[in-house]
């Protein structure tokens, strides 16, 4: 778990220092491991930092995902 949360929160820290490619990155990271070694309570914390990132850069957020993944931002992340 501390693999997982060591990457959202470092995540989270990137994100406000405005490295929000790095960020997203690094919080995507964590909730890949949070969701497969079933951390629920990292995952919401996950989801939620990342929901707020596409709220305050949409175009930035999609296109960070869109590099790391090759998939649209889902609409969990979207809505």
């Amino acid at each position: 778990m501390d693999l997982a949360t060591g990457r959202v929160v470092n995540g989270q820290f990137l994100n406000e220092s405005e490295q929000i490619e790095k960020g997203l990155a690094l919080i995507m990271e964590g909730l890949q491991i949070a969701v497969e070694w079933n951390f629920p309570d990292l995952v919401r914390v996950a989801i939620t930092l990342l929901r707020n990132l596409y709220r305050q850069n949409p175009s930035e957020a999609a296109e960070t995902w869109r590099k790391a993944t090759s998939t649209e931002p889902p609409e969990w992340m979207t809505q």
